[in-house]
């Protein structure tokens, strides 16, 4: 049986007023795949989300920049 593992990247954006949202991806990572591209892609799909929904939060709150 082929070996598999799994890539997680996760943020939590501050909403303000004591809320927030935790964006979050886990992805498969097959034998013969790189981890390092797969966490990559993982983050990339986290930021877009991310940005998408939040971009003016996470710039108004001095939320961490992508």
């Amino acid at each position: 049986m082929a070996e598999k593992s799994t890539v997680m990247y996760a943020r939590t954006i501050n909403l303000g007023n004591y809320n927030s949202e935790r964006i979050e991806v886990k992805l498969t990572v097959d034998e013969g795949q790189d981890e390092e591209a797969r966490l990559e892609t993982a983050y990339q799909m986290v930021k877009k989300q991310a940005m998408d929904k939040h971009s003016e939060k996470i710039n108004d709150n001095g939320d961490l920049p992508f």
